[in-house]
């Protein structure tokens, strides 16, 4: 089926996939390696979305390749830095955007543009960071988080269903208890050095 290819040009498994067009990662596997599947138009209609071609295409295996990495959508994502943000009712507003061209979490994704060397290893100076807003608590994860008035990129330690964030800024520093956040803004998915 076309989905493999599709997927292997954009280097996504079945898990991203699925996160991606909001189906199950079993039902993307199953299209992936059952020469017998029929899929119903529900489930071929999000794929054919988030690739930028028609239903009949990838039903009829008649896409261009070529022609779909040409048109896969770029995607104007915001720019965030600490001093372009400001925080209105714990919504971030900005007005600078970057063309974004990675297929992961296509939707509801912002950049975070690090303009110092204070998260160093981490994170250098001058790279982008991209979040998702999809925002699922779990350990170890790295967030960008809002408090103290201040932007932080920190990570997200679990203790019995307690979560703390430890900033990557002030590493010596205890970890700060989620209640004292004032809003968490998205989750890491990738870094753009």
């Amino acid at each position: 089926m076309i989905i493999i290819k599709l997927m292997n040009i954009f280097s996504l498994n079945d898990r991203e996939l699925a996160l991606e067009v909001g189906l199950g990662h079993s039902i993307i596997a199953r299209l992936r390696t059952d020469p017998n599947v029929n899929p119903t138009i529900s489930t071929i209609s999000p794929i054919a979305k988030y690739f930028n071609v028609t239903i009949d295409q990838i039903i009829n295996n008649t896409i261009e390749l070529d022609e779909v990495i040409l048109n896969f959508k770029q995607k104007l994502i915001p720019i965030l830095t600490n001093k372009s943000i400001k925080m209105n009712d714990n919504d971030l507003t900005n007005h600078n955007t970057m063309r974004y061209y990675g297929t992961k979490h296509a939707e509801n994704i912002f950049c975070y543009h690090v303009l110092t060397n204070e998260y160093e290893p981490f994170v250098r100076k001058n790279s982008r960071i991209i979040f998702s807003k999809n925002i699922k608590l779990k350990d170890n994860i790295i967030v960008l988080a809002y408090f103290n008035k201040k932007i932080n990129i920190c990570k997200l330690i679990a203790n019995n269903d307690n979560f703390k964030l430890k900033s990557l800024k002030f590493l010596n520093k205890n970890p700060i208890p989620l209640s004292e956040i004032e809003n968490i803004l998205g989750i890491l998915i990738e870094i753009i050095f």
